[in-house]
């Protein structure tokens, strides 16, 4: 199974040291699917078109911007994660 490492990890793997964030690594599956559980590495789809982006999904697929509802509906990026808090022109949090 191949995976992209996601954490810089210490120590060794088979007398190696591991490979740095972003590396493509074909290990067992047992392995691969255990550094996956534990958010060190993310599995890697077979890609087709080599146009895809890094993700494996073509990047002009994706919810745009610029547009109010990709982000209102909850379907855009911007919606993951706690909200983010009031801030003034400074970029102070304000409360209320």
């Amino acid at each position: 199974m191949r995976v992209r490492m996601s954490i810089q990890m210490s120590g060794t793997r088979d007398g190696q040291d591991w490979p740095p964030p972003g590396a493509v690594l074909d290990l067992p599956e047992t392995e691969a699917r255990q550094l996956v559980a534990h958010r060190n590495a993310t599995v890697i789809e077979e890609k087709d078109d080599p146009e895809d982006g890094p993700d494996g999904t073509d990047p002009e697929d994706g919810p745009d911007d610029a547009d109010p509802e990709a982000t209102e509906d909850g379907t855009g990026a911007r919606r993951r994660g706690r909200p983010r808090l009031p801030r003034d022109a400074e970029g102070n949090i304000v409360r209320t």
